[in-house]
C-alpha cells in the first residue's frame, strides 16, 4: 500500500464498485526487483494485477519493472511538499508438488518532493522462505535488495538510482547503477493507458566470477481493464526486453517477450479471461514455471523460447465482508482453467510434439481487500504434457496434482 501525505488525497473506492485504474501511480517500491522463488511466484499471482502496483504487475507479466519516477508531482499536491510512503509486507505458505513451504516478505519505501523539483527516494525489501520437501529445493531461501536515488517528473518521468541486490535469481550479490525514463501515461484510441519506458546502467558483482556488465531494458505497457470486484473486462498488453553486455570479453545476452491479455465480464458474477504470449530467454532465467500452475506440469520446465496461452472462467461463488468490516471486501471464485506452453529446449526445433506442455483443472480463489492481493487459493489439476506429447494416454491419477496457498498482506 502507498500513502501520499498531502491535503486532498483521493477517497477509497467503495467495495466491489467498478474501478478503471489505468497505469498505477509511481511508488518507490517500483525500483525493487520482484524477489521470487518458484513457490513464492504462486503467492504473487493476483486476481487483478493492475490494482496491485507496478512491481507486482510487472511480476505477473514476467518483466523487470522500470521505475521511471512519478508522472506529475505538482498535480498530486499543488503548492505543497509531497511525501510518498509505501509499505508492502505479507506472509505466505502452502503445499505444492511434494513440498510444504512458507515465508515472509516485506518492502518499504519513502520519497520526498518539493513543488517543481526532483526528490530523493529510498526503498528496501527482503524475503525469507522455508521449504520442507524430499528434493534439492528443501531448506532456507533468502533474498534482499536496497535502492536509493533521485526521481523527477520533468521533462518526463525519470530516476537515477544505486541498487544493491543479494540472494536474487543469480546467486552472486551485485550493485547496479541505473538511469530510467518513461513517457507519461497517455490514452490509446480509447483502449486504455499506455507508456514507453527504458533503462540503462551497469552492474558490478561482489564475486570474482561476476564481472562488470552493461544493462539495457525497455518496455511497452498498455492497461485498459476495468474491474468490478475481481472480475475484469478489457484489454491489456506488455512487451519488454533486457540485455547484458560484458565489456571484458565482448559477450552479450538478451531476453525479450510480449503478451496480451483480454477479459470479459458477464454481469457481476462471471467472466472469461485469457492470455497469449511469446518469450525468449537468452539470460538463463528459466522463469517458465509461473506459466503453468499445476505442480506436476511445471516441475521440470527449461528452455529458451516459448509460446504460451491460457484461459479461465471465473464464476462468483460468494461475496461479502470480512468480519463485517467496511474495508474487508471478500470474494470467492470457482475457476476452471486450461494452460498450454510450447517450450523449446536450447538448440532444438520449436514446433515438435516433445515441446508441448500443458495443464487443466479447477481452482477456488478467495480475494480480500481493495487490491485483491490477500488470497487463499486451492487448486487441483492434471498434467496434460505426456498426453499432448503422445507418450501416454489420457491423463489419469498419476498426472493429478494439488496445491494449497495462502498469501496475506499484513
Amino acid at each position: 500500500m502507498a500513502a501520499l501525505s498531502c491535503a486532498g488525497a483521493a477517497a477509497e473506492d467503495e467495495p466491489f464498485a467498478p474501478i478503471s485504474p489505468g497505469l498505477f501511480p509511481w511508488s518507490p517500491l517500483d525500483a525493487l526487483p520482484p524477489l521470487q522463488t518458484d513457490r513464492e511466484t504462486l503467492a504473487w499471482r493476483v486476481e487483478s494485477p493492475s490494482l496491485a502496483g507496478n512491481r507486482r504487475a510487472a511480476a505477473d507479466w514476467g518483466n523487470v519493472p522500470i521505475a521511471a519516477g512519478p508522472a506529475a508531482v505538482e498535480d498530486a499536491c499543488p503548492g505543497q511538499e509531497s511525501r510518498i510512503f509505501s509499505i508492502d509486507p505479507s506472509v505466505y505458505g502452502g503445499y505444492a508438488g511434494n513440498g510444504i513451504f512458507g515465508g515472509i516478505q516485506a518492502a518499504i519505501g519513502y520519497a520526498f518532493f518539493e513543488p517543481g523539483a526532483p526528490g530523493p527516494f529510498f526503498a528496501a525489501g527482503a524475503a525469507v522462505e522455508r521449504v520442507v520437501s524430499h528434493d534439492a529445493s528443501a531448506g532456507w531461501n533468502g533474498r534482499a535488495a536496497m535502492v536509493g536515488g533521485l526521481a523527477g517528473a520533468l521533462p518526463f518521468p525519470w530516476s537515477v538510482s544505486l541498487r544493491a541486490l543479494a540472494g536474487e535469481a543469480a546467486a552472486n550479490p551485485r550493485a547496479e547503477l541505473i538511469a530510467e525514463a518513461a513517457t507519461a501515461p497517455a490514452d490509446l484510441a480509447g483502449i486504455g493507458q499506455f507508456r514507453l519506458a527504458a533503462a540503462t546502467g551497469c552492474a558490478v558483482g561482489a564475486l570474482p566470477n561476476y564481472p562488470v556488465s552493461v544493462i539495457f531494458r525497455s518496455s511497452f505497457e498498455l492497461e485498459g481493464r476495468e474491474y468490478r470486484g475481481a472480475l475484469a473486462e478489457g484489454l491489456a498488453a506488455r512487451a519488454g526486453m533486457e540485455a547484458f553486455w560484458l565489456p571484458e570479453d565482448g559477450t552479450a545476452a538478451a531476453a525479450a517477450g510480449a503478451s496480451v491479455a483480454a477479459a470479459l465480464r458477464f454481469g457481476d458474477k462471471a467472466g472469461l479471461s485469457g492470455r497469449a504470449g511469446l518469450r525468449y530467454d537468452g539470460l538463463g532465467k528459466d522463469g517458465w514455471k509461473s506459466l503453468l500452475r499445476s505442480p506436476k506440469a511445471a516441475a521440470s520446465l527449461s528452455g529458451d523460447l516459448g509460446l504460451s496461452a491460457s484461459c479461465e472462467l471465473p464464476v462468483l461463488f460468494a461475496r461479502g465482508r470480512l468480519f463485517m468490516s467496511e474495508a474487508g471486501s471478500v470474494e470467492f471464485f470457482l475457476k476452471p482453467y486450461a494452460e498450454i506452453l510450447l517450450l523449446r529446449a536450447s538448440g532444438r526445433e520449436l514446433f515438435i510434439s516433445d515441446n508441448l506442455h500443458g495443464d487443466g483443472g479447477l481452482e477456488l480463489a478467495m480475494t480480500v481487500d481493495a487490491d485483491r492481493r490477500d488470497a487463499l487459493r486451492l487448486g487441483a489439476g492434471f498434467d496434460l504434457s505426456p498426453w499432448m506429447q503422445g507418450i501416454a494416454g489420457f491423463p489419469g491419477f498419476g498426472d493429478f496434482g494439488i496445491y494449497v496457498l495462502f498469501s496475506i498482506a499484513i
